[in-house]
């Protein structure tokens, strides 16, 4: 019986978890677009705020045709992958999406 409760309260907590990590994910855009139109730091009492940029690149398909040939035959050639990814981030083949995530930094007691 004891074991039994203890799963329930197990479950249970982590469904109150997911339920306000998704309430807290659902502040942050609010929060982001403030930060951005403001001071992109606040300091409060409880815990400072602010966001960082995230840079999501999206290369070309012949560079992911080129990825997969490679990760399937033949490992020596990544540092030449590395390089043509590197290339077309700088020719402005491959597209960067830039994403802002938010941070916080509660207090120390």
């Amino acid at each position: 019986m004891n074991n039994e409760n203890n799963f329930e309260k197990y479950a249970a907590i982590k469904k109150q978890i997911a339920d306000l990590e998704a309430e807290a994910k659902a502040l942050q855009p609010a929060i982001i677009e403030f930060l951005i139109n403001n001071n992109e730091k606040l300091q409060l009492n409880c815990g400072e705020f602010g966001f960082r940029k995230t840079k999501k690149w999206t290369y070309p398909e012949y560079i992911k045709q080129y990825e997969e040939f490679i990760e399937a035959f033949i490992e020596p050639h990544k540092a030449k992958l590395e390089g043509k990814k590197k290339e077309a981030e700088l020719n402005g083949e491959a597209k960067v999406e830039i994403t802002q995530t938010l941070v916080f930094k509660a207090p120390k007691p």
